[in-house]
Parts: C-alpha cells; sequence; structure tokens
C-alpha cells in the first residue's frame, strides 16, 4: 500500500513569545486506505529555552477518517546540535463513531544535511470502542527521510511496520510507504 499525501501549511511565529503555530489543511486518505475526509490540524509550540519546546495541538478528522473522533495532543522536545528527540501523548476530544483512541509516540531526527533529514518513530496505541466495548492496539515503528529542496516545498518519504492487535482479527502486521509533498505559505 502507498499514498501520496497532498497537505498545504500555514505558519506564523510571535519571536517576542517564543511561540510557533501551524495550521495544516488536508485531503482524503490522509495515512489510510479506506474512505476519507478532509480535515484540519492546528498546532501551537513554545520554545521554553534554546534546547527545549513544549507544544499542543488538535486534529479535526482522525487520519482524514470519515466517523472518527476529533483529537488533542501534547507534545514535548528537545534539541542538541544536528539531533532532536521529542515524544507526544493523543487522546480523543469525544466519542464519535462510539470510538475513544488514544496513543503516545517518541520521535527522534537527526539532521543529515541543511537540506535533508532522517528521523525515526516508535508509536503505540490503542483504541476502545463503546464503554464495554472491544479493544485494538496497534504498535508502529517508521523510517523516514525529508528533503527541502525550497524553503517552502517538503518532500518526503516513509516506510511504516506496525502490528495490530485486538478486534476484528486478532493481529494483522501493517507494512506501508508514503511519499509526501508539503507547500507552505
Amino acid at each position: 500500500y502507498y499514498c501520496i499525501i497532498y497537505e498545504t501549511v500555514n505558519k506564523g511565529r510571535n519571536d517576542a513569545a517564543q511561540l510557533e503555530w501551524n495550521v495544516i489543511a488536508f485531503a482524503d486518505d490522509y495515512r489510510t486506505p479506506g474512505p476519507g475526509a478532509d480535515g484540519v490540524t492546528a498546532n501551537l509550540l513554545w520554545k521554553a529555552t534554546n534546547r527545549w519546546t513544549v507544544g499542543a495541538g488538535v486534529i479535526s478528522s482522525q487520519y482524514a477518517r470519515t466517523d472518527a473522533p476529533s483529537l488533542a495532543d501534547i507534545f514535548i522536545g528537545v534539541h542538541e546540535g544536528d539531533w532532536r528527540i521529542s515524544g507526544e501523548y493523543v487522546a480523543a476530544l469525544n466519542t464519535e463513531g462510539g470510538e475513544n483512541p488514544r496513543a503516545w509516540s517518541v520521535d527522534g531526527v537527526y539532521r543529515v544535511a541543511s537540506q535533508l533529514k532522517l528521523g525515526v518513530r516508535h508509536q503505540m496505541a490503542e483504541r476502545r470502542f463503546g464503554l464495554d466495548g472491544t479493544r485494538s492496539r496497534y504498535n508502529e515503528w517508521a523510517l523516514a527521510l525529508k528533503y527541502y529542496p525550497l524553503s517552502q516545498t517538503t518532500t518526503g518519504i516513509e516506510y511504516l511496520a506496525g502490528r495490530r492487535r485486538g478486534e476484528p482479527v486478532d493481529f494483522q502486521d501493517v507494512r506501508k510507504i508514503t511519499a509526501q509533498v508539503i507547500f507552505s505559505f
């Protein structure tokens, strides 16, 4: 399975307050093989020190999937030279579709060159269907390479390897390659 992701990003910043924000509009089928929905992601980041950042965000339609709850997240990151390590916790804002997802992830990024970054991510997610319903768990590793040919353009390729456990099957291996083209304005 592969998909091409098209996003538009609107970024902003306030240097005096050490704040950065972005709003991302994405289209149908964002990292999902099924029917999708358009959505918006909004993030606010505070650069607490030269090395530490903290932030929060929301996503209106999880993975651009229809009948899925909106999500909120909190994250923290540390930067040292060409390295960046961050962690994130995500939880549902509502129970649309009877779901109650939550997840955590840890990311590591290394700047190989001024226009090239290599990253790795580990993510664990859980979704419960209904108050006393069945559970589904997902464990994923990802490796990504991003190239920044122009200041307003990001391209990337990512390989995902994961395992889904729970309903409706005992387990399912997931393998995906995604290609990204992101235009910022």
